[in-house]
């Protein structure tokens, strides 16, 4: 991104702290993140570190949290998903494979 000379982000539903790097420094205009309303931050007029009631608390905490317990849940979903997907298929040739072994010895 060293090269990066436009850069538009108008209208995605964007929330959190814009990133404060040397490429993004370089576009200071603040119409690149319109329709962004949870964006905060400079060159944004929303600050991000103080709430309604003055505390230092990031606005978007809760957001943060909500995402991280959605995500260890997928991953979570996902190993279930493999061990008995994988069980499946190997349980059942392992079965199969023991019940032709029984059938051959009492046939």
């Amino acid at each position: 991104m060293t090269l990066l000379n436009h850069l538009n982000l108008s209208y995605n539903n964007l929330s959190g702290q814009i990133p404060f790097s040397n490429q993004l420094q370089t576009i200071a205009d603040p119409s690149i993140y319109e329709g962004n309303p949870g964006l905060c931050g400079p060159p944004s007029l929303n600050n991000c570190s103080t709430s309604s009631d003055g505390n230092s608390v990031s606005k978007y905490k809760d957001d943060e949290d909500e995402e991280s317990s959605k995500t260890l849940w997928i991953h979570i979903s996902g190993a279930l998903g493999f061990v008995v997907g994988f069980w499946a298929v190997f349980g059942t040739l392992v079965v199969k494979k023991s019940l032709t072994f029984l059938l051959q010895v009492l046939g």
